[in-house]
């Protein structure tokens, strides 16, 4: 027993003495500021372990990060661990971003709004949206109003004061993408196939494109008839004119792809990380 205890006391001396600490880092959910430069979700976990490797103590925080396109001078500027916050949208037009909090079951029921570091009103209190069951949403290309749908199908516009939540149609819709343009894109399902169309703001001329398939779209800023997004695991550009089908990136390997305001580039997250990828042929490059 008396060696028992001596063998105990080294071997919690020894744990003492190699306690160590890590800080290890996730990127998701990157999108395009209006200058060009990127932000995105960030994940900070910071953990003491012993000598053995077992745990003593473990955090993680969430954070609104910003950084250069190359992903150089990054910042992690404001903490929204409370927030729960998944799917970052950034106006094409102003200093603003949202993303959707207090997510659960695939859906969230508040977009929660935020200035920029750069914007006069950085670090004002936090704008929240009350968007029940809601499952995607984006900016309009004023910055002064989110499009949203919810598990009901419907896509409904709001003012960012909260005021004004209009309903735009009801048509079994999945996903919606605005940003740029009067014209709303959205997903919807047709006899169990999900298809891409198109419907001005106010509800009118919607524009069945037949295109089948495709998820994560975006309106283009350099051109506001074409929608991309991803088809399988390739990258595709709809002109909604013409109805012509490109690809662009033959193998997209990651998630969330946002379309550059140059309509040229992506980025996307993929395994925690962050990386750029252009249309003319070349790989992703990681950033983060």
């Amino acid at each position: 027993m008396k060696y028992a205890l001596i063998f105990l006391g080294l071997l919690l001396f020894v744990s003492g003495c190699g306690e160590r600490t890590s800080v290890s880092n996730t990127y998701s959910t990157p999108d395009w500021t209006k200058d060009g430069q990127v932000a995105c979700l960030q994940g900070i976990t910071n953990e003491r372990a012993d000598a053995l490797g077992g745990t003593i103590a473990k955090s993680t925080t969430d954070w609104l990060t910003y950084m250069d396109a190359s992903g150089a001078n990054a910042f992690a500027d404001t903490d929204i661990t409370a927030d729960l916050a998944s799917n970052l949208s950034l106006s094409s037009v102003a200093t603003l971003a949202a993303y959707a909090g207090g997510v659960g079951g695939g859906t969230f029921n508040k977009i929660v709004i935020r200035y920029l570091p750069s914007a006069s009103g950085s670090h004002v209190s936090k704008i929240e949206l009350n968007v029940p069951n809601a499952v995607s949403f984006d900016w309009d290309s004023t910055g002064g109003k989110i499009v949203y749908c919810n598990t009901n199908g419907e896509i409904r516009t709001i003012n960012i004061d909260g005021t004004g939540d209009t309903l735009i149609i009801d048509v079994d819709a999945a996903s919606v993408a605005w940003k740029n343009g009067d014209r709303i894109a959205f997903t919807y399902l047709d006899s169990g196939t999900s298809k891409v169309s198109l419907i001005n703001s106010d509800g009118t001329n919607r524009l069945n494109t037949n295109v089948a398939s495709v998820a994560n779209l975006c309106v283009s800023r350099a051109n506001t008839f074409e929608v991309f997004g991803v088809k399988s695991s390739t990258y595709v550009k709809i002109n909604t004119q013409s109805l012509a089908e490109t690809v662009v990136i033959a193998s997209l390997s990651g998630s969330n792809p946002r379309l550059a305001l140059t309509g040229d580039k992506i980025v996307f997250d993929s395994g925690n990380s962050l990386y750029t990828q252009d249309f003319s042929g070349a790989a992703a490059v990681k950033i983060k």
